[in-house]
């Protein structure tokens, strides 16, 4: 029987982003090409202001690009319109955000069920089970009625993650999961996004830590807005 080819859930081709500040042109990202397959485990380093932000937020629909084409689960999305824009980001992408991102006045459920508002098929009993599901699998389920100023950094991340994985997207997107971490605690939170990545989960990280970067198999390099791909 002949095996499956994974699908192609990010594809960018010729991808730059400029601002405008006065007559100032800045070139954030110049040209950039990027493939990222189900199933894959991928990194973007680069220092400070070399563009990987702004290339993972151009990825995960918060940016619009300057130039170029960037198909996103077999999606145009230069032609879609903010609506379907925000359909696409809500299905298909989770997010873990350096600073986390919790609502300090929502508990920790109620954090992790944010993604879900914009379902309305979903019954109580069904919005409970996603719930349940997703902080089993960070390990938190205990923590489900604290609020994020009771727990500690690496608990408030793995609470990230969790909201990140309830939809059960196609695609992860960290932006320095693990820069507010301590070494432990940043450990811990690699393992766990390698831990999804082996049950299927399609994880793209980018860092500006070596160390970090050098755990996955598939790696590229920022370059004042340059994207290169780097064989390991």
């Amino acid at each position: 029987m002949q095996k499956s080819v994974p699908r192609t859930l990010i594809n960018l081709q010729n991808v730059s982003k400029n601002f405008v500040s006065g007559k100032v042109s800045y070139h954030a990202v110049r040209n950039a090409n990027l493939q990222i397959t189900e199933g894959d485990m991928a990194s973007i380093r680069g220092t400070s202001g070399s563009g990987k932000t702004t290339l993972l937020c151009i990825i995960g629909l918060l940016e619009s690009l300057s130039g170029g084409q960037y198909d996103l689960c077999d999606f145009p999305t230069t032609q879609l319109k903010e609506k379907q824009l925000s359909i696409l980001r809500n299905k298909n992408i989770g997010w873990i955000f350096q600073n986390f991102n919790l609502i300090n006045d929502l508990t920790v459920a109620q954090n992790v069920c944010a993604p879900l508002r914009y379902n309305k098929s979903l019954s109580s009993k069904a919005y409970t089970a996603l719930v349940t599901d997703a902080l089993t699998e960070v390990g938190m389920l205990e923590k489900a009625n604290a609020f994020p100023s009771q727990l500690s950094g690496g608990q408030q991340q793995r609470v990230a993650i969790a909201r990140a994985i309830i939809n059960k997207p196609d695609i992860i997107l960290a932006d320095e999961p693990t820069g507010n971490l301590d070494k432990e605690n940043s450990a811990k939170v690699m393992s766990l996004l390698q831990r999804l990545n082996q049950s299927g989960a399609t994880i793209l990280v980018v860092t500006h830590d070596l160390d970090i970067a050098n755990m996955f198999p598939i790696q590229y390099q920022m370059d004042d807005g340059t994207l290169s791909r780097l064989h390991v």
